[in-house]
């Protein structure tokens, strides 16, 4: 197979292959696809890769490769559209170089990836998918991201990315995003408040932003999005009233919410207004509605604590307001 250089696709996925990414793959130039999926390769990526300039798929996933991804992945800029390295063990910061032109899927989730994402996937307008979660990157979440017109599913849970979330993610030149219907930013540093330019996500069916430290109270245009299922907003340090249309949505069911989650902030009933208390965990049951309600253990990042039907406990001023159906521990 060394000397295959016509070959145009080369599928070795799901199979038992060991040791290391031979070298001579790099004079398969020619190649479009390379899928070395679900096997146990190890040892680092090869450099030579680099001058399989024709290449526009590489999956790589659910092996044991490490160390850095290499330069030379820049010269992949201009024909790459999937790259898949997820459930490795690949270290090191992302090549700033790396913004490949037409890519649409970025799959780099479960690694050891650190440092800041600079301009990495800036160019990279045409993006449906990018999941970078479950890593150890840093720094704020770049403005760049609100130049993805087609961005569809943005996965950045569990890393440790600070400062606010930036505006430019809920709108994109003053326009709505039409495609976005998946953002997950839960277990990282994020402070500031939740930006009231949510509302332009029309189409947004999950929103975590659970695990940070937002502050402020919930912005009223929350109640806005139509289409969403999964809303959880647990475990940060938001206060004063929980926005009135929220409330009625919440005790109609919300038109096919899934999930909702508000846990890890403590709050008294006072009308529609609530304010921070410390509590401890109780076992009471209460109705809402069509909503009958029970409490559950509270989650930690990166633990399942299994799937629960509606949450809500009825003295608020003893246990973290918990709404939730069919969860199935989403941080």
């Amino acid at each position: 197979m060394e000397h295959v250089s016509c070959l145009t696709t080369l599928d070795l996925s799901n199979n038992k292959l060991s040791g290391g990414i031979p070298r001579w793959m790099g004079n398969m130039s020619s190649l479009t696809t390379l899928d070395l999926s679900n096997n146990k390769l190890s040892g680092g990526i090869p450099k030579s890769m680099g001058n399989m300039s024709s290449l526009e798929e590489i999956l790589m996933a659910n092996n044991h490769l490490e160390g850095p991804i290499p330069m030379e992945f820049c010269q992949f800029n201009l024909n790459l559209k999937l790259l898949d390295l997820s459930v490795n063990d690949i270290s090191g910061s992302l090549p700033s170089c790396f913004s490949p032109l037409w890519i649409s899927q970025v799959h780099l989730s479960k690694n050891k990836l650190q440092g800041p994402l600079t301009n990495t996937f800036s160019n990279s307008t045409f993006l449906v998918t990018l999941d970078l979660s479950n890593n150890h990157l840093t720094g704020n979440i770049p403005n760049w991201i609100g130049r993805f017109s087609q961005l569809s599913y943005l996965v950045l849970n569990n890393n440790h990315f600070e400062g606010r979330i930036p505006v430019q993610l809920c709108k994109r030149w003053g326009r709505v995003f039409s495609y976005l219907s998946r953002i997950d930013l839960s277990c990282n540093k994020l402070t500031g408040e939740i930006p009231h330019e949510v509302r332009n996500f029309q189409n947004i069916v999950l929103l975590n932003l659970s695990h940070n430290s937002l502050t402020e109270p919930i912005p009223p245009v929350v109640s806005k999005l139509k289409q969403i299922e999964s809303l959880d907003l647990s475990y940060n340090k938001l206060s004063g009233r929980i926005p009135p249309n929220l409330w009625i949505k919440i005790r109609e069911n919300w038109n096919g919410l899934d999930v909702l989650e508000m846990h890890g902030v403590y709050w008294i009933e006072v009308g529609l207004e609530w304010r921070a208390s410390s509590a401890e965990q109780k076992d009471e049951r209460v109705q809402f509605g069509a909503l009958k309600s029970y409490w559950a253990p509270r989650s930690r990042c990166g633990v399942t604590d299994g799937c629960f039907s509606a949450v809500a406990p009825r003295r608020w001023s003893d246990v973290w307001l918990r709404f939730s159906i069919l969860l199935c521990g989403i941080c």
